[in-house]
């Protein structure tokens, strides 16, 4: 009896100081000190290789290990980790990358073919990029995606692969890059239209001009080319120059959409110059000239403005009015409502305004630029209905509204009804300002649930409770969106990606619970 109780509080001592060794680990790398950490972990495995193995800290030793720049200590780590443990996939790929930062290519070379072929193609690319150009340029030709495309042809300086990269698709990183590639070796004035496009496409206007200059000179391309020129001076806000190009054109390409199309950017351009009057003529004559065959909807929508704007309310009602009366688009048609009561509700016209706020309020309203949205109606027909002396009315209204307190109607609301912000929401932005390191234990202490007791020997788990487990959580951030992985809920899912830096994906599961005092920091 005396026996088994020694070896019990043996067990027991044993088992404390291993536990005492792994925190300090944890806590030194918390802090970014690898070498207390490395310390640590290399104490714990002195005091029980068995459960240092069972609780996968070989792996948390080998991340220290790469952070110290101790490549082969790292990849003598990872390669520890079992073909059968959840975090297999994940060792192999650091010694993979371990072994490209000592240059043992061989190995790198076998350990590439040890990847499962679905491991994701970030993680692959991020060897390729550190790798030499053999190997990288076999990861890259076992990757379709445009990142590796792009790549690929970077190292073999193949330049139809890049023509062929932007021409796919104008809007991406892929496409930007390989734009300002292929620029310097354009061909044609249709390779010059492409390449400008992108640069546009990627707002970089003053590289996109001089392109869609030299391409207008080719008859072939001359208009396309020639417009574009035409928008990029109005991005550029030089709309005097816009004009002249738009003008230019009406008249080079007389009846034909090029003609139509410059004209209604004349007005735009004029609009934008806050030359108001001529603005105003350029589209009542677009508007004359083409009707139905041409952007008529949105022609009005903007001489609409224009009146509002020169303080013309008849002009702009009268105008709605004619409009309202002809074939719409639903979305004009909700638009040109709205318009119309904003406008009367100013003219102090309330009873008028209330009518087609109420009107609008029954209708199902289509999301645009420019559309209001179902609150908007209902906080301006409150306010309608109080400058009518209708009070109960206008209250019951914005009682409705201030019940989505976090809303932007939603407070205007409460503050209508003489509310002061609620305690909750109060106390929400206090905890918003706590100090970061405070937020973070915090944040580490509500997720202690998710992680695993140490354990004495290997159980079955999954990829990103291990990664939990060790605080890895860049990797749990990562691995918990891949397909397939452990299901997170949205809660935890956001303090994860929080701990990760990944914010914007923790804006993104914390957007999606109730808005509390425990998720708002995260906001």
């Amino acid at each position: 009896m005396r026996m088994y109780l020694v070896s019990t509080l043996l067990v027991a001592l044993f088992s404390t100081v291993f536990e005492s060794s792994i925190d300090r680990a944890f806590t030194a790398a918390k802090m970014n000190d690898w070498p207390g950490a490395a310390s640590a972990l290399d104490e714990a495995f002195t005091q029980d290789p068995q459960t240092f193995d069972a609780n996968n800290l070989h792996y948390l030793r080998g991340r220290i290990a790469e952070n110290q720049n101790e490549w082969l200590r790292a990849r003598e780590e990872f390669n520890k980790i079992p073909a059968d443990n959840p975090l297999y996939s994940l060792a192999v790929w650091h010694a993979l990358r371990a072994s490209v930062q000592i240059h043992d290519e061989a190995s790198a070379a076998q350990l590439l073919g040890a990847l499962p072929r679905e491991f994701p193609a970030e993680l692959k690319m991020r060897i390729a990029r550190e790798a030499g150009q053999p190997l990288a340029v076999k990861i890259y030709e076992d990757l379709s995606t445009r990142e590796a495309r792009l790549e690929q042809a970077k190292l073999q300086n193949d330049i139809r692969s890049m023509r062929d990269l932007l021409r796919e698709n104008k809007d991406d990183d892929v496409a930007l890059e390989a734009a300002r590639l292929f620029a310097p070796r354009v061909l044609t004035s249709l390779d010059e239209i492409d390449v400008a496009q992108v640069f546009a496409a990627h707002r970089q206007f003053e590289q996109a001009l001089p392109l869609y200059e030299k391409a207008a000179a080719d008859p072939a391309h001359a208009a396309d080319a020639r417009y574009e020129t035409g928008r990029v001076y109005f991005q550029l806000q030089d709309y005097r120059s816009a004009i002249a190009v738009y003008r230019a054109i009406a008249k080079d390409f007389e009846g034909t959409d090029w003609q139509k199309d410059a004209e209604y950017q004349i007005a735009l351009s004029y609009w934008r110059m806050a030359d108001y009057h001529n603005s105003e003529t350029a589209f009542l004559d677009y508007i004359r000239k083409y009707g139905p065959a041409g952007n008529k909807e949105a022609a009005i929508r903007n001489l609409v403005d224009v009146y509002r704007v020169l303080g013309e309310n008849r002009k702009g009602v009268e105008t709605i009015d004619r409009a309202l009366m002809t074939r719409l688009s639903p979305v004009t048609r909700q638009v040109f409502l709205f318009t119309k009561a904003k406008i009367l509700y100013s003219e102090k016209r309330y009873a008028a305004a209330s009518a087609i706020f109420q009107q609008l309020g029954q209708m199902k309203l289509r999301s645009a630029a420019g559309a209001a949205t179902s609150e908007e109606v209902q906080y301006f027909r409150a306010l309608s209905q109080s400058k009518l002396g209708n009070k109960a009315a206008a209250e019951a209204i914005w009682r409705k509204l201030a019940l989505d307190e976090f809303s932007y109607y939603g407070q205007r609301a409460a503050e209508k009804l003489g509310r002061t912000q609620s305690g909750r929401l109060a106390l929400s932005s206090t905890a918003a300002c706590l100090p970061a390191e405070s937020l973070t234990v915090a944040v580490e202490a509500d997720l202690a649930n998710l992680r695993h007791p140490v354990r004495s020997e290997i159980s079955r788990s999954d990829v990103v409770s291990e990664l939990v487990f060790l605080r890895l959580w860049d990797e749990a951030a990562f691995w918990m969106e891949r397909p397939g992985g452990a299901r997170i809920p949205p809660r935890p899912a956001a303090e994860i990606a929080y701990l990760a830096g990944r914010y914007h994906r923790s804006i993104f599961y914390a957007d999606r619970l109730p808005k509390t005092e425990s998720t708002l920091p995260l906001l």
